[in-house]
């Protein structure tokens, strides 16, 4: 385990049948609460050096990043049973439950499906596909990518229908071809109308949104005002 500024960094590996996964866990110390934070990549190419780890870092939290089986070797809805063991093997093995489910395009769609099982205090997610079977005439990138995750699942299953986070932030891009903002909210995603999930679409495109500049505008005054049940970086 390396030593960092403030904070403790280590590799660690968790299993899922004869699957050996990695998790990498910033340890920022055991006052500060955890984030999970999950990469997108299409959910084929699952690359965990690419996840949002910095901003989280230097506002105090403790940061964990798992890996979970690309859609190119297995198929959903295995992406979600190696990330409900990547969050068991948190509390059981790290000893910390993750506050926060964050992820971006195909990590938002994981992190928001992760938290219609698991229950968190926040979610954020950024251009997130959340109802996949209104993508089916969608965009034909997102629709092929769609597909290799599914195979012959029902798209429906993958959706993400309710959430169990006691708060939630969903931001799309006003110019996002590849997952358009599905708002207004209806049908299987009226649960983004509830008074705990707060929804945006701002400027910007797939690639444009979520980046430092949307971090520290938006989604750290937003986590800072969610006081309750954590408190950001230990601090009040």
């Amino acid at each position: 385990m390396a030593r960092g500024r403030n904070r403790r960094f280590a590799f660690d590996e968790f299993r899922i049948g004869p699957h050996r996964l990695r998790l990498k866990v910033y340890d920022a110390g055991p006052s500060s609460p955890m984030v999970l934070s999950i990469v997108g990549g299409g959910w084929s190419n699952v690359n965990i050096d690419r996840a949002t780890v910095k901003p989280f870092l230097r506002e105090g939290y403790s940061v964990a990043v798992p890996e979970y089986r690309s859609s190119l070797v297995a198929q959903w809805p295995e992406q979600l049973e190696d990330l409900l063991c990547a969050v068991n093997y948190l509390r059981s093995q790290v000893q910390r439950e993750p506050m926060v489910f964050y992820g971006k395009s195909a990590g938002g769609h994981l992190a928001a499906r992760l938290a219609q099982d698991v229950d968190v205090a926040a979610l954020v997610a950024v251009a997130a596909p959340l109802d996949l079977d209104a993508l089916a005439g969608g965009p034909r990138r997102t629709r092929q990518r769609i597909e290799l995750l599914m195979g012959s699942t029902r798209w429906q299953d993958a959706s993400v229908t309710h959430t169990l986070a006691a708060k939630a932030l969903c931001i799309w891009g006003r110019t996002d071809r590849t997952v358009p903002s599905p708002l207004p909210a209806h049908g299987s995603l009226y649960w983004l109308t509830r008074p705990s999930v707060e929804t945006m679409v701002i400027d910007g495109t797939h690639r444009t949104i979520g980046g430092r500049r949307d971090f520290d505008a938006i989604v750290k005054p937003w986590l800072h005002r969610q006081r309750a049940p954590f408190v950001l970086g230990g601090l009040e």
